[in-house]
This record gives C-alpha cells, structure tokens and sequence, in this order.
C-alpha cells in the first residue's frame, strides 16, 4: 500500500484515503489543502451546513459551479424539475472521490448527468 501511495505522490495523483474524519476534512480546508462545496447550490436552496457540504480539493467547487450554471439555465427554461449531487467514496475517506450531477425532467426523465472524477 506504501508503494502505491508514493507513485501516486510522483505521478501527482491526490489520495485522501488517510483523511478518514469531517474534521480533519475540514482542518485541511483551513489550511487551505481542501474547500468546501454545497452538494445542492445555496442558489437552488440548498443549506449552508455540513448535511449539504462535502470537502474537496481546490479548484472542485468552481468546476461544479459550472455545471450549475447549465442547470440553472435549464431549470430557467422548464426542462428540469428536480436536482441532484451525490458524492461517491473511497474506503474509509471523508473527501469524495466522485460526485456525480444530474437533473431530471418533470416526467422524472435525465435530462443532464455529469461526474467530476476528485481523486
């Protein structure tokens, strides 16, 4: 495990399998190593707390932002009627390593589904 752990470390890849606790999570958001990123959007209602938040490297939120403004845009136009954002874990980790984005017509249809690969 060691040794994947250093090629990992060389090739530049993140592991954040050792961050097993919100609150080292959250010390490494502090320090600025991680950032918070509200699985639904304060822009759709979603709540400022830790039920709706997720740690996650630099960078991540903005990438979802992006992918907010296209459901914002297709909520604007009627196409979708419900939002989603599920984060996906590896082992015993508090920081996701995929969350995966989708938005559904009002006939409970996929309209848009898009996954940002973390770590």
């Amino acid at each position: 495990m060691q040794i994947m752990k250093l090629l990992k470390k060389t090739a530049g890849i993140a592991d954040y399998s050792e961050v097993v606790s919100v609150s080292a999570a959250r010390e490494m958001a502090e320090r600025g190593e991680l950032e918070p990123l509200y699985l639904v959007g304060l822009r759709f209602g979603g709540r400022e707390d830790l039920s709706n938040c997720v740690f996650v490297p630099p960078g991540t939120a903005a990438l979802k932002d992006q992918y907010d403004d296209v459901i914002e845009d297709l909520l604007k136009e009627g196409r979708i009627k419900s939002y989603s954002c599920h984060p996906q874990y590896k082992g015993r980790s508090a920081v996701p390593s995929l969350l995966t984005i989708s938005a559904f017509t009002p006939e409970g249809k996929p309209e848009f589904t898009e996954t940002i690969r973390i770590w």
